[in-house]
C-alpha cells in the first residue's frame, strides 16, 4: 500500500482542524421551555387527547346537570317574582285573569283566579238590585274562577277552601240556594275546624230558614222604575218661562221635556206700566143724607152726541150712562 506523501498529511489534518472549528454545536432544544402550564396542558392534550381530556370533560358535564338540577327545583324564582311582581299592579279582575293564563303552573296562578272572582262577585253583588242583566252573567265569572280554583289548587291550601266558600256565596248571590246550601256543606265537610268552615255553617242554616227564600224570591221578583224620556228629552227640567205650560208632569206630561212643542204664535211683550197708570184713586164712602146728584154721581164717560132731531123728541134718561 502506499504511504501519502507529508504535503498531503500536512493539507488533510489542516481541513479536519478547519472543519472542527467552523462547525455550530448541534444542541437539542425542549419545545415546552417557554410555554406556560396552559400552552404545555394543550400541547399534550393535542397529543394524547384520551389521557388529558377526559377529567375536563366529566368537571363540565358535572357542573352542567348541577345547574339544571338546581333550575327544576327551583322552578324558576326569575319567573316567579316576575309573575308576582305583576300580580301586585293588575288593577282589573280581566288582567289577573289573563295572568292566571299565561302562567297557569306559577304560585301566584291560584291567587290571581281568587282575587278576580272575589271581584267579580262584589261587582255583581252592587249590580243586582238595579241591573240584574249584568249583575248574573258578572256573577257567572265568579263562579267560574271560584270552581277552577278549587280544582286546581291544593286541597290543604289557603286559596282552595277561601274559593269553596267563595263559590258556595256566588250559587246563593244567583238565587240557587239549594247548590249553595250543599256546597256550604261540602265546605264543612272537607275543611273542618278552619274559618270558612264556621262561615259556611252559618250560611247554611240561615239559608234553611224560609224567609231567605222568601227574600230572594223577592229580591229576583223586583224590577225598578224605568224612566223614559220622549225625543229630544234631557234628564233636567228647563225653568218656567211666561206662558210656559204647567210643570207638573201629573197635569202636564209634556213638562218634563227639556224643548217643549209650542205653537207658532206671536211673541207676547210683558212691559211694566208706568207709574201714573198704576196710580189708585182715593174712594168717597157715600153720605147716608140724600146728598147731591153731582156729587154722588160717579165720573162718567163723554156721552156720545145724540142724533139730530132726536134729543127733543127723547127724555134725558135715555142718554144718561146707565
Amino acid at each position: 500500500m502506499k504511504k501519502p506523501s507529508p504535503r498531503s498529511r500536512q493539507s488533510a489534518s489542516y481541513r479536519t482542524r478547519h472543519q472542527l472549528d467552523h462547525v455550530v454545536p448541534t444542541v437539542i432544544h425542549d419545545p415546552e421551555e417557554k410555554m406556560t402550564a396552559l400552552g404545555r396542558f394543550t400541547h399534550h392534550a393535542m397529543q394524547q387527547p384520551r389521557k388529558y381530556l377526559r377529567w375536563p370533560i366529566a368537571l363540565v358535564a358535572g357542573l352542567f346537570l348541577a345547574v339544571v338540577v338546581w333550575k327544576l327545583a327551583t322552578g324558576g324564582s326569575s319567573t316567579t317574582s316576575d309573575v308576582w311582581a305583576r300580580l301586585e299592579t293588575a288593577k282589573t279582575p280581566g288582567e289577573r285573569l289573563d295572568l292566571a293564563k299565561e302562567y297557569p303552573t306559577a304560585p301566584a296562578a291560584p291567587w290571581a283566579l281568587l282575587q278576580a272572582g272575589t271581584e267579580f262577585y262584589n261587582q255583581a253583588l252592587a249590580d243586582l238590585p238595579h241591573n240584574r242583566d249584568v249583575a248574573l252573567p258578572t256573577a257567572k265569572k265568579a263562579l267560574d274562577a271560584f270552581d277552577q280554583v278549587e280544582r286546581t289548587a291544593p286541597h290543604d291550601s289557603v286559596p282552595a277552601r277561601v274559593a269553596a266558600l267563595g263559590k258556595a256565596r256566588t250559587l246563593e248571590l244567583r238565587n240557587e240556594l239549594a247548590k249553595a246550601i250543599e256546597q256550604y256543606e261540602h265546605v264543612v265537610q272537607n275543611w273542618p275546624g278552619t274559618a270558612e268552615a264556621e262561615q259556611a255553617k252559618q250560611y247554611a242554616e240561615a239559608l234553611r230558614d224560609p224567609q231567605a227564600a222568601a227574600f230572594y224570591k223577592e229580591l229576583y221578583a223586583y224590577s225598578p222604575t224605568k224612566v223614559t224620556l220622549p225625543p229630544m228629552g234631557s234628564e233636567t227640567i228647563p225653568p218656567p218661562t211666561p206662558g210656559s205650560p204647567s210643570p207638573d208632569p201629573a197635569t202636564n206630561p209634556s213638562a218634563t221635556t227639556a224643548t217643549p212643542a209650542v205653537p207658532d204664535i206671536p211673541a207676547i211683550e210683558v212691559t211694566p206700566p208706568s207709574v201714573r197708570e198704576v196710580r189708585v184713586e182715593p174712594k168717597i164712602p157715600a153720605p147716608k143724607a140724600q146728598p147731591d146728584a153731582k156729587a154722588t154721581q160717579p165720573p162718567t164717560k163723554a156721552q156720545p152726541s145724540k142724533p139730530a132731531g132726536s134729543q127733543k123728541d127723547l127724555p134725558d134718561e135715555v142718554f144718561s150712562p146707565k
